[in-house]
């Protein structure tokens, strides 16, 4: 199949692991979704060619293993990468941060763990989901050197230390749990950091965030107040701040907003 540009077996009830040889020949494969089955083992094989592979989903299978060095060969083409909801463990590779082209990342529900990583500048990364890990230590400012990035989700993890005050603000949203499906991401907005162990006050800057509707930072070790410049966030229709240690009165200005469905 040295012609094949797509090959799409998702939503099917295969099983074992993926033959070596399936995709040795396809040296002009752009896409490649074996999503929804119940593939296991190492994905990635040195026999698989995959130099010019743009999206990749594997999510929903029961991969185990970390991430191939195998795909650092993709020569930066690639733009969208998932595979969430499998058995995946070890560190994010560097090469994945130096994809200049991928847009979305989705390593959701395995085991990785370590630090998170240090985004390239020149990336164009729009949407970051890497919640039900083992990720520790505190959220590095270099992580969120993403500067057109629409949605983060690092919830459920083992992040401590403080919020950083130099978080982008130009969010847009948390996808709802369920699917990651066409371009629902880029309609809608969120920051969720909850369930982890992070303490310190809830930076200022978390007001900048004016295209926000989402904003979950509970259950972590937060304190201090509710910031005032949380009456910025017009937008915001649900806000989750419980199990945290946050004193103080609630700001009039943060119950007068109009759009906020649910707090």
């Amino acid at each position: 199949m040295s012609l094949l540009d797509v090959l799409d077996v998702s939503f099917n009830n295969f099983s074992g692991e993926v033959p070596k040889e399936l995709l040795a020949g396809c040296l002009t494969l752009l896409v490649l979704k074996l999503s929804y089955n119940s593939f296991c083992g190492h994905l990635f094989s040195s026999n698989f060619n995959l130099t010019n592979l743009e999206v990749l989903r594997i999510n929903d299978n029961k991969f185990s293993g970390i991430l191939s060095n195998v795909l650092s060969k993709c020569s930066g083409s690639l733009s969208f990468l998932d595979v969430s909801n499998n058995n995946m463990v070890g560190k994010i590779p560097s090469w994945i941060c130096n994809q200049t082209k991928l847009t979305l990342l989705l390593l959701r529900d395995n085991f990785f763990n370590g630090s998170l990583p240090s985004w390239s500048r020149k990336g164009s990364l729009n949407h970051i989901h890497l919640e039900e890990n083992f990720f520790s230590g505190s959220i590095p400012k270099a992580f969120l050197n993403v500067s057109g990035l629409l949605s983060l989700d690092i919830s459920h993890n083992k992040l401590s230390g403080n919020i950083p005050s130099a978080i982008e603000v130009n969010f847009i949203t948390k996808n709802l749990r369920s699917s990651y499906k066409d371009n629902i991401l880029n309609y809608m907005s969120g920051l969720d950091l909850s369930c982890n162990n992070l303490t310190g006050d809830i930076p200022l800057e978390l007001g900048k965030l004016s295209s926000v509707r989402e904003l979950n930072l509970s259950h972590n070790q937060l304190t201090g107040f509710i910031p005032q410049t949380f009456s910025n966030l017009v937008k915001l229709e649900s806000l989750d701040l419980s199990y945290n240690t946050l004193s103080g009165q609630i700001p009039k200005t943060l119950i007068e907003l109009h759009f906020s469905s649910s707090v």
